[in-house]
């Protein structure tokens, strides 16, 4: 039940997609820069900043949903190089390490993690529950992984566990490569595409699984 319930959470989080600004008529036109007023100069300066950030975002956004895909597509051979383990032991102590982190922090996520357990223990032990209170137990449940997943992503990022995290996630493609050495193109580039954007305290979160058991 509880292997289950994590199942049904277990995914790469999202990144936020970045929103296409339209091009203005430049206001340089006619002007040499060395000749133009200062508020002109800095209008150009202003725009050419913001063309090349719209560039950046859309390359982020290209390389962000190619990452998506390819993750969606590997979940299921990523689960399988989970069973691993040693794998598992590792991603569960570095979990273990990072929710000790969040609840000293925060009373709030401290007090999601006591639900958690709570609602497990009731899932595994109470046979008096109806489908119903079944069904409304893993919703909570979900919602429950669901902000911890986020809260994880934001510690993970972090120098004192993201050096950790990224050797773990190097081991981890190499197991996937193992059991099926077909898709190394597919594993290596979803490998590059991670070292591009999940960078430590970016504002690109890394992958939000849960403890496996």
């Amino acid at each position: 039940m509880q292997e289950r319930l994590r199942r049904s959470v277990w995914t790469f989080v999202p990144l936020l997609a970045a929103s296409m600004l339209s091009c203005s008529r430049s206001e340089s036109v006619g002007w040499a820069e060395r000749d133009m007023p200062d508020a002109a100069v800095e209008r150009g300066q202003a725009r050419q900043a913001q063309a090349q950030e719209r560039t950046q975002q859309v390359e982020a956004e290209a390389a962000t949903l190619e990452y998506q895909r390819l993750s969606r597509a590997l979940t299921q051979l990523q689960m399988e190089a989970m069973t691993d383990p040693e794998l598992s032991e590792r991603w569960n102590d570095l979990v273990a390490d990072v929710d000790s982190r969040i609840a000293a922090a925060s009373t709030f996520h401290r007090g999601l993690l006591e639900r958690r357990a709570e609602i497990e223990r009731m899932m595994e032990q109470d046979e008096t529950l109806t489908a119903d209170q079944r069904a409304e137990l893993a919703r909570n449940y979900q919602n429950t992984m669901i902000e911890m997943a986020r809260v994880r992503n934001e510690e993970l990022r972090k120098p004192e566990f993201y050096g950790r995290f990224a050797a773990f996630q190097a081991a981890l493609f190499d197991r996937m490569r193992q059991i099926e050495p077909g898709r190394r193109a597919q594993i290596d580039r979803l490998a590059e595409l991670e070292a591009k954007l999940l960078v430590p305290e970016s504002g690109s979160p890394v992958p939000g699984m849960q403890p496996v058991r």
